[in-house]
């Protein structure tokens, strides 16, 4: 099987991932299951006592099968092998970007110590319209977090002006920007904030969860090459009209602009 660039490709990324070459990938950037679902819970809103929270549909906290495993156990070992195969995959220099839940970022680590990664930061995503705390029993959950590892200890290739390295961004949770009905759709100008530093144009962006294709919208964006995965069909589906449509208004632009 002969992997191509720009393509997204419905199968397990356990499976696909063999059969990118070695050392060939210029930047990993995925959001993996976090084993955080709920299965079969939501939260109604319909008949919330505070007006402002009410809405007809309900807070879903099921995400879907691919988020359900039987034990901590089985989840390690899951990501101890998709881990090692991207490791395999990401060229000396090449950078780890993984959306991961707070509660297991200590299994990153391991895992990153284990493999060689040398552990950079946490970047931030700090939400400007979280979800209420319907309970009022903690704080608001206004935060994501996105582990950064490299493989090797080498310098960003394409770093950009201070105050756009910061390593946080403010912006606002789905609600606000999503186009699919894809439960953990990521914000395309957060994704593009972290590639645009540690990739040139024409580099390699390889995502193995590629959901609602997120990811290979910001790497068309930004002129950066893709390869992602996704397992389940109707994400699929959702990422390939995504991505057909942003490379047509990709090449209008460049049609424009040579006029």
């Amino acid at each position: 099987m002969n992997i191509e660039f720009n393509r997204i490709y419905n199968m397990n990324c356990l499976e696909g991932m063999k059969y990118i070459p070695d050392n060939s990938i210029d930047l990993l950037l995925t959001d993996p299951p976090y084993m955080i679902s709920q299965k079969n819970k939501r939260i109604n809103r319909k008949n919330m006592r505070t007006e402002a929270y009410r809405r007809e549909m309900d807070i879903n906290l099921d995400f879907g099968e691919w988020d359900h495993f039987e034990s901590e156990q089985e989840y390690e070992e899951f990501t101890k092998k998709w881990m090692t195969l991207t490791y395999n995959k990401l060229k000396n220099g090449g950078w780890f970007m993984v959306f991961f839940d707070k509660n297991k970022i200590c299994l990153l680590e391991k895992i990153a110590k284990e493999l060689g990664i040398t552990s950079k930061t946490i970047f931030v995503w700090a939400k400007t319209n979280p979800t209420p705390h319907f309970r009022r029993m903690n704080f608001v959950s206004a935060t994501e977090f996105i582990w950064m590892g490299v493989k090797g200890n080498t310098h960003m290739k394409n770093y950009q002006r201070q105050t756009e390295m910061y390593n946080y961004m403010l912006y606002p949770n789905k609600s606000t920007y999503g186009e699919t009905g894809h439960p953990t759709e990521k914000p395309i100008e957060i994704l593009k904030r972290i590639i645009k530093p540690t990739t040139v144009e024409n580099d390699v962006v390889l995502d193995p969860f590629m959901g609602s294709g997120s990811t290979a919208i910001a790497s068309i964006q930004l002129n950066r090459r893709f390869i992602g995965f996704e397992i389940n069909k109707e994400y699929y589906n959702m990422a390939m009209q995504r991505v057909s449509k942003a490379i047509s208004q990709t090449k209008l632009l460049y049609e424009v602009i040579e006029k």
